[in-house]
């Protein structure tokens, strides 16, 4: 896929900003990563980003309303999940917990990969479970 860039003002200055590293916006703000220090201010409202971004060919999807993300997964909630899909937000895939201790969890990727987090790592790159 081609990168979709949009066109964004500061102040009159035009900005190029590639919609697939666009993590969050509202009106005048945008962010490109997960912390607050990438907020980069803007002249557009939140709904002239929303449109420049669905006029370049991109979907804005909302959240899946069969996940439920009251609260992330822990490393005690994961050992009673081995062999059961969970939802990694942070790179938006579903991955299936393949082995638990008490200080990591190994999953498996749909691409055969594996990943193994700690109970820290977990805290930064959440897991959540579909509704029962």
């Amino acid at each position: 896929m081609y990168p979709k860039f949009i066109e964004l003002h500061e102040k009159g200055n035009a900005i190029s900003v590639n919609v697939e590293h666009l993590v969050a916006f509202s009106d005048s703000i945008f962010n490109l990563s997960n912390n607050a220090e990438s907020n980069y201010r803007c002249d557009e409202s939140y709904n002239e980003i929303k449109q420049l971004i669905t006029d370049c060919g991109c979907l804005i999807h909302k959240a899946d309303p069969r996940l439920d993300m009251s609260s992330p997964l822990t490393l005690d909630d994961l050992k009673d999940m081995v062999g059961e899909p969970v939802w990694n937000s942070n790179i938006n895939v579903w991955m299936l917990v393949k082995d638990v201790t008490d200080t990591w969890v190994k999953m498996l990727w749909t691409s055969g990969n594996v990943s193994e987090y700690t109970e820290d790592e977990l805290i930064s790159y959440p897991v959540y479970r579909m509704r029962q």
